[in-house]
């Protein structure tokens, strides 16, 4: 990952949530704080404190794609993995509810948009 590719999504997710105002929670990674990173109009970025995984809402996301649609059980290939990421991601977008339940949590719910 690099700022470039971080930008690609940043631009696909406000075409995608347009024109609704999007907030990003992310922790410190170097490509979410680099320089050249351009954020979209309509946009903004927020980062967490680090070494707070706890406040990250993408670690219940993992984890629940994890338990959910990993197990225990060995895959075979690369392309094992993506299949079942990608069957989880179609699920996930099915059921938006599922997303805000482990994603929503109390201190996001009290931040005022405006």
């Amino acid at each position: 990952m690099d700022a470039q590719t971080m930008g690609v999504f940043l631009r696909h997710t406000a075409q995608t949530f347009a024109p609704d105002r999007c907030v990003m929670f992310l922790d410190r990674a170097g490509w979410h704080t680099a320089g050249q990173l351009h954020v979209p109009r309509g946009m903004k970025l927020c980062s967490l404190p680090a070494g707070s995984p706890e406040l990250n809402p993408a670690e219940s996301l993992w984890e629940h794609i994890r338990e959910n649609y990993f197990g225990q059980s060995p895959l075979e290939s690369l392309q094992a993995v993506e299949q079942r990421l990608c069957t989880a991601f179609q699920a996930l977008d099915q059921h938006p509810e599922t997303v805000k339940s482990l994603c929503g949590y109390r201190w996001i719910k009290t931040i005022s948009l405006t």
